[in-house]
């Protein structure tokens, strides 16, 4: 058996930077919010199930 704490998601509301942690936290929300893949040509053609796609 594990002598480890048990995770503890939210711990940062009760720490002494709670503000600065929740705003990082919403700035990188917001960015992935925004993050786009792109994909070079011959795989945009696919479908995940490897057939082609006719544009």
């Amino acid at each position: 058996m594990s002598s480890a704490a048990p995770p503890q998601p939210f711990a940062y509301l009760q720490a002494p930077n709670a503000s600065l942690y929740e705003r990082t936290l919403g700035v990188s929300a917001e960015a992935r919010e925004r993050f786009i893949v792109r994909l070079p040509p011959e795989d945009e053609s696919r479908r995940p199930d490897g057939r082609l796609v006719s544009f």
